[in-house]
């Protein structure tokens, strides 16, 4: 009798392992998510989306970075980018530092997942998170016309994202095409023209600090002082000044100052002088621009 009960129980519990579903594990979908140049430069943060089924729980998780980044003298792996390695979703973090430097050096990143059952049953999967960046040029793009003349614009001083990209020009008036990468424009004042550029994930950047400017010389008009002295703008003691004699106008300027990454840090009306105190130390393009005037200068403040 003892001997019946136990083959009993022995098939029934033969019944039951066969009956277990498999353990599987599905790291989630690829990931991309976008960058911006914008004064912050940050990633919104999000959590992975895996999931574990089958096998005997509980599971024991663990995540791995399948390609550790070289930067800053030492490799990042999952620590650096996740908030756990423990969990089954963590979060993909996205600080300044990983933002600005790593995540533009290796826009792709590859996680592996790996769950174990409680009978020591290991599966694993993998995902890649990918991320559209953008960078810029600080150089400034303009021509001078006379009225009743058109011209072509430049290429966009943004380059990065996911291909295709598209290409959204503003203002469109007059202009050939919205969408060329370099439409032609005929206008017969001074314009400021400004494209968005978005990429095949859906991320966009609108180009700004170096717009594409068409000056345009009405009939009889000396042409606009354009400049890119350097000797105009001065920085003393943390304070940014504009050299007597370098306005020629009475007319305000819009500030921009940019970090050594490409992110406006500071975007302000200027007069004659402004305090950048806040600034921390390091390497800026200082950008003063108005409707006649574009004065630019790298600084050093220490």
């Amino acid at each position: 009798m003892k001997k019946m009960l136990f083959l009993l129980i022995l098939l029934v519990c033969v019944e039951l392992s066969w009956a277990q579903e498999p353990l599987t594990v599905n790291a989630g979908s690829d990931t991309n998510f976008c960058g911006s140049l914008e004064l912050q430069n940050e990633f919104t943060p999000f959590h992975l989306n895996a999931s574990v089924e089958g096998g005997t729980p509980p599971y024991e998780i663990e995540w791995t970075m399948l390609n550790p980044v070289f930067f800053d003298g030492q490799y990042w792996d999952e620590h650096h980018f996740l908030d756990s390695n423990s969990v089954l979703n963590p979060l993909v973090k996205t600080n300044m530092v990983l933002s600005n430097n790593v995540y533009h050096d290796a826009p792709v990143l590859k996680f592996a997942l790996t769950a174990t059952d409680s009978t020591g049953i290991s599966v694993s999967d993998s995902v890649k998170v990918s991320s559209s960046y953008f960078t810029w040029s600080l150089s400034n793009l303009f021509k001078i016309i006379y009225q009743g003349d058109s011209a072509i614009l430049f290429e966009p001083n943004i380059w990065g994202g996911i291909p295709p990209l598209k290409y959204h020009w503003e203002p469109s008036e007059n202009m050939s095409d919205s969408t060329s990468i370099t439409p032609t424009v005929l206008t017969l004042e001074t314009v400021n023209y400004n494209v968005t550029i978005t990429d095949a994930e859906g991320c966009s950047e609108v180009e700004f600090g170096s717009h594409n400017t068409i000056y345009v010389i009405p009939t009889g008009v000396d042409e606009p002082v354009v400049r890119e002295g350097e000797d105009c703008i001065q920085v003393v003691e943390r304070e940014l000044l504009l050299k007597a004699g370098c306005e020629h106008s009475n007319e305000g300027f819009e500030l921009n100052i940019f970090n050594i990454s490409g992110a406006k840090v500071l975007r302000t009306d200027f007069e004659r002088s402004i305090a950048i105190s806040m600034l921390p130390s390091g390497a800026y393009v200082v950008r003063l621009s108005n409707s006649n005037h574009v004065y630019t200068k790298k600084i050093v403040l220490p």
